[in-house]
């Protein structure tokens, strides 16, 4: 076989094993007692390792992963502190202007935190002790059915701001996009799954069941993912059967995963290739290299005298 044809076989082999990618995400359950922090693969809902119990005496209301350092942020109430995804242990970080009514918090692309009430918008910058929480607006501009019942925000790509909030009945979920400089949020579509709070893995939105925001009956405990960049298309109002309305498109990841959590993680990181892969490709090295050999050791040709 010739050298340029191993080559390429060993490029196709190391090719297939660079997509292999996965999502780590940190969930955290909220409901009262001593919060434990889970890691999960975001892209199969599947727990990885074990869980680690959060050194915080209080409900942890959310949490977020600052894109720019991996710093991992939890919010509780009016506080505002990190978090050793290792130990468990957290520091506080003094922010002016907390109050008791902030539950969700959410990094943009360039670390700057937004932190919300159910019914105000307000921004930090980069949390630092020295930062101050400065409110953007109020009310969310009064949009479709959202009221002063929001769930939780997100940024998907291009640092746009989501916001989730169960429909009134609590059998759909609706999702706006929220201006980061007005506070207003606009009605990007509807979800037709129940009590659905926002998580994201980078930009990445997703979205997961906590039963607590509404109707709980008959729910499955799923995980969906809405992309970095929701889209919707047509389709029957859940609230109305024979009118259409715009449905947000979502891929379902599972129907397995942990109710009542808040998740946050960085971007995608490559997974390191199985050990059958590696033995593979370096059988392929071997070959090339024990090939590439036994060309240098052929004697040239040399036309013959005449």
């Amino acid at each position: 076989m010739k050298i340029k044809s191993l080559l390429i076989l060993m490029g196709i082999a190391l090719g297939g094993m660079s997509s292999a990618y996965a999502s780590l995400v940190y969930a955290v359950g909220f409901p009262p007692g001593t919060p434990t922090l889970q890691q999960f693969d975001s892209q199969t809902g599947l727990a990885v390792g074990a869980p680690v119990t959060v050194n915080y005496g209080s409900t942890i209301n959310d949490i977020a992963v600052n894109p720019l350092n991996q710093t991992l942020y939890g919010l509780s109430g009016g506080n505002l502190f990190t978090i050793d995804p290792t130990s468990g242990n957290t520091s506080s970080v003094s922010v002016s202007g907390m109050n008791g009514g902030m539950e969700s918090l959410a990094f943009d692309s360039t670390g700057n935190l937004y932190i919300a009430t159910q019914a105000n918008l307000y921004s930090v910058g980069v949390p630092t002790n020295s930062a101050a929480a400065t409110l953007v607006g109020q009310g969310w501009g009064n949009p479709y059915e959202l009221g002063t019942t929001a769930q939780n925000i997100r940024f998907g790509a291009n640092n746009t701001l989501y916001l989730t909030n169960t429909d009134p009945d609590g059998n759909d979920t609706d999702l706006y996009s929220v201006n980061t400089t007005t506070g207003v949020a606009t009605h990007v579509g509807t979800l037709p799954f129940p009590s659905l709070a926002l998580g994201n893995s980078g930009f990445q939105v997703f979205g997961s069941y906590i039963p607590a925001l509404g109707n709980s009956s008959g729910a499955t405990p799923y995980l969906i993912t809405l992309g970095t960049s929701p889209t919707t298309s047509l389709g029957p109002d859940p609230d109305n059967a024979s009118t259409q309305t715009d449905i947000v498109n979502t891929t379902t990841i599972s129907n397995d995963f942990p109710a009542n959590v808040n998740f946050s993680g960085g971007p995608e990181f490559a997974v390191a290739p199985e050990p059958s892969a590696m033995f593979g490709v370096g059988l392929l090295g071997l070959v090339v290299f024990f090939g590439s050999m036994r060309e240098k050791r052929k004697l040239p040709r040399f036309a013959k005298a005449v």
